[in-house]
């Protein structure tokens, strides 16, 4: 790919276009804006002839120079994500490099302007192709409207093009001392705005390098069930609390099935093909395949072939505890629980039964499975799309790990 640049005459004047071409793929010339007196621009040498005598020569040929630079990188982004040249690629290109912007287009100039035309237009799925989920749309407003706070906080309206490693470092830092948001809510909006940087340099209307931009977490640990407890859990009687034997078969379904509470609490005789649990799932639309645990066929013949009455996720989230706490899972652990006051997460050490959610089922359905089956079939249930993605999602501690890792020794030893 070649960007030359030559001029056109008009009346004592010559304007200073730019040529884009790539053999017979690609040619595309447009104006660069800029007009100079006539014969100061030297065709062959690409720039403002040395003799010239006007006082910005240099400021222009450097500024020649750099949109030489920024429409390679452009062809190339736009080669690799979209292959989309539009008839209007190359001088909407320009505009953005010079920043020229109508009014009705402030969205390609302005953070927050692009943030609410990317959350209005970006309904689906690039990957799935299947319609947001209801949570990710939540979740982009949420980033809007901090952002939106930010400018505020700072008196100032952040251009996309100076979107930078200091802009991360002081919006991080309104995030954690300004707002006291969790390092879970800080990363969360960090990732919703490498979304939005990242369609936007894919149009042309930045050309940001967010690579640093780390989506900073929590260090703590989220709580998962181990199988001792899940079978204190199982055999526990709670014959005189009708309420808490619902959740507690709810609970027991969760963590052998490994699904979101949105899929678990949906389940109905007719999900049951062949012994097995086949459910197509809410957020992903993906059907998964699930052998119905002996402890799952047990609870469905005590209630004649149904699935334990459905509660709300709000309800799940309360009672669960109360189960958990009935049963003695007190242990003191390190974790994040919603202050009810501030409404804020906080995180020190709890009782291990107030950590307890509907997501825990899932956590611990994928932790204990973890070293017994490979890490692909898990997956295929959880659906989760990388291995990197499923470690960091499991509950497992190094010592855990080293005690695998002596098994498997003693193992061989055996067998020698």
């Amino acid at each position: 790919m070649k960007a030359r640049f030559f001029t056109k005459n008009s009346k004592g004047t010559q304007s200073v276009y730019v040529r884009v071409y790539h053999g017979k793929d690609f040619d595309s010339s447009a104006s660069t804006g800029i007009v100079l007196p006539k014969n100061e621009f030297s065709n062959p040498y690409q720039k403002i002839k040395a003799t010239s005598l006007l006082k910005n020569k240099d400021l222009i040929n450097n500024r020649l120079l750099k949109l030489n630079e920024y429409l390679c990188e452009c062809y190339n982004e736009t080669m690799m994500f979209d292959n989309d040249f539009h008839k209007d690629w190359l001088k909407d290109r320009i505009n953005t490099f010079f920043n020229r912007v109508k009014t009705d287009d402030n969205y390609k100039k302005y953070l927050t302007s692009w943030a609410e035309v990317f959350n209005e237009t970006e309904t689906f799925n690039k990957e799935t192709g299947l319609p947001l989920s209801t949570g990710t749309i939540k979740k982009y407003k949420s980033a809007l409207n901090c952002f939106i706070s930010f400018e505020e906080h700072i008196n100032k309206k952040f251009l996309l093009k100076n979107i930078n490693q200091e802009f991360y470092k002081t919006f991080v830092d309104y995030c954690s001392n300004v707002q006291g948001y969790t390092r879970n809510t800080t990363g969360g909006y960090v990732k919703t705005l490498k979304s939005w940087l990242k369609e936007a340099n894919k149009k042309g209307f930045c050309n940001v390098d967010f690579t640093e931009f780390k989506v900073i977490t929590n260090l703590t640990n989220d709580v998962y069930l181990n199988e001792k407890e899940i079978d204190i859990i199982y055999n526990h009687n709670f014959k005189e609390n009708e309420r808490l034997a619902n959740t507690r078969d709810l609970l027991i379904i969760g963590v052998y099935t490994g699904l979101r509470v949105s899929d678990f609490m949906s389940l109905n005789p007719k999900n049951i093909i062949d012994n097995n649990i086949e459910i197509l799932t809410q957020k992903t639309k993906t059907t998964v395949i699930i052998p119905l645990h002996p402890r799952v066929e047990e609870i469905l013949k005590r209630n004649k072939g149904e699935f334990p009455r459905t509660i709300s996720d709000q309800k799940f989230n309360e009672y669960v505890k109360e189960v958990c706490k009935e049963v003695g899972i007190n242990e003191k652990v390190e974790g994040g629980k919603m202050n009810s006051e501030t409404k804020r997460k906080e995180y020190k050490v709890f009782e291990k039964h107030e950590l307890i959610s509907s997501h825990t089922c899932r956590r611990s359905f994928a932790t204990n499975l973890y070293g017994k089956l490979d890490n692909l079939t898990i997956m295929g249930i959880t659906g989760h799309k990388t291995e990197a993605e499923f470690l960091k999602y499991i509950k497992i501690t190094p010592r855990q790990n080293a005690d695998m890792l002596k098994a498997y020794w003693n193992r061989q030893k055996t067998n020698k």
